[in-house]
């Protein structure tokens, strides 16, 4: 089970950079144009609507410097000091490869107010040295995430993924990520000593534990002794009402048989 949800995120993540990198490369042209002049609005609304056909699950896009910075306006606030971390730590892959088509990032939850999501990115590829590239940025919603740890649970059992550098914190459940579910965002000292299965995910922050529910199976015990109790006292009463049928219809023949004789034979009399 968590072998084959890992592998499911793994493919689809690494499906996902593909495509932003291919997207990159496909509309490099105006995403340099968008780059070197941030203020042109036809040029941002095309590939905004571009994006949003090839990804459906896509959050927002932007461009940065390879600081960090937003070149776009940034009037949303998708740049948090979490993105910029991770902005200028992929900056620093792509100046460590020296070929931007072939960096990644490294894939992690980030909480941004009530817009969770991930980012992919991509160096644009603005015929600038490799110090001076800024970021292509495209956040996407975890939802797809999410439906896969849920098609994946079994009864009894929880798949979440946690944070590999901090594995008492939830990334996503399938309840979806930590800011909606109903429990606690961080695992508890038992419960990450109850861990019995986890898998990493490549590219990514992220490890997938199987949380085991310690009182399923002791719940499903006590179903199957109700059932079982059930099924016997309903053949119980079953044999009971067949007796007392049965019982009931002797006794039955055997008024009519005396009568019969009585009837038959009506000198007979019988001694009390």
């Amino acid at each position: 089970m968590v072998e084959g949800a890992a592998r499911d995120i793994s493919f689809r993540l690494e499906e996902q950079a593909r495509h932003v990198r291919l997207f990159n490369d496909e509309y490099r042209h105006m995403i340099a144009q968008l780059s070197r002049y941030p203020n042109d609005e036809n040029t941002r609304q095309i590939i905004n609507t571009r994006l949003k056909e090839r990804f459906p699950n896509i959050d927002s896009f932007t461009i940065t410097n390879a600081a960090g910075l937003p070149v776009l306006d940034d009037f949303d606030g998708n740049i948090g000091d979490v993105c910029q971390r991770d902005i200028i730590n992929f900056s620093t892959e792509v100046k460590r490869l020296h070929e931007s088509n072939t960096a990644q990032n490294v894939i992690f939850i980030h909480p941004q107010a009530d817009r969770y999501h991930y980012d992919i990115m991509a160096a644009v590829r603005d015929g600038l040295p490799h110090p001076a590239r800024s970021i292509f940025l495209v956040s996407f919603k975890p939802d797809p995430i999410r439906d896969i740890l849920k098609s994946r649970e079994i009864p009894g059992h929880k798949l979440m993924l946690t944070k590999l550098h901090d594995n008492a914190l939830i990334e996503i459940s399938a309840e979806g990520t930590r800011d909606l579910m109903a429990r606690s965002g961080r695992l508890t000292r038992d419960e990450l000593l109850s861990i019995k299965t986890s898998e990493n995910i490549p590219g990514t922050d992220w490890v997938m534990v199987d949380l085991q529910d310690p009182s399923y199976e002791q719940n499903y015990i006590n179903r199957l002794w109700k059932e079982a109790a059930g099924i016997i006292l309903i053949v119980a009463v079953t044999n009971i009402l067949i007796f007392l049928i049965f019982s009931a219809r002797i006794k039955y023949g055997e008024i009519r048989e005396s009568k019969s004789e009585n009837k038959t034979y009506p000198w007979i009399k019988h001694e009390t």
